[in-house]
């Protein structure tokens, strides 16, 4: 772990990561009751489309995504803005047959937040990806699992046929 990182989870105050965790908590409470009313499509309809205007809102990125065709292009922009902030130490995305896999290594926020919200969720990070993913290939996308680890998240999403 970088000297940088230890200095900011030593002067880290605890309340911020209680708060993050209750803040994680909503959004999972969230995501299950939308979930359970409307079904599985309902964060392919509903929410990923608002994701992707709050994602377009984050500096540079409305530019990004209209110019850009290519995901590995965008979510690289996206982790070095995940890691620049130091939310997380590392940032990985797999594609294997119009399948992604988003893992967050040692994210600042799970380590409280996802205990809080135990453990039952979509990662609001992934989910922006996740909304990448969709504006980017114009095509639906299913959310099919998120580990919420201590120390971070692994997502799968699926590209679905119109």
């Amino acid at each position: 772990m970088s000297l940088k990182r230890k200095m900011i989870d030593f002067m880290m105050p605890k309340e911020f990561l209680e708060i993050a965790g209750l803040m994680h908590s909503c959004v999972f409470s969230l995501q299950k009751s939308v979930t359970e009313l409307l079904g599985k499509a309902a964060l392919r309809d509903f929410i990923i489309p608002r994701v992707i205007e709050s994602v377009s809102r984050v500096s540079g990125f409305e530019e990004t995504l209209k110019e850009s065709s290519n995901i590995e292009e965008v979510f690289d922009k996206f982790a070095k803005l995940l890691k620049k902030s130091l939310i997380v130490t590392d940032a990985k995305l797999e594609i294997n047959d119009g399948e992604f896999t988003i893992k967050l290594e040692n994210c600042l926020l799970a380590k409280r937040s996802h205990a809080i919200a135990g453990n039952e969720g979509i990662c609001p990070m992934a989910m922006s990806v996740a909304a990448m993913i969709q504006k980017i290939l114009n095509k639906p996308i299913e959310i099919v699992s998120s580990s919420l680890l201590p120390n971070g998240s692994v997502t799968k999403i699926k590209v679905l046929e119109d």
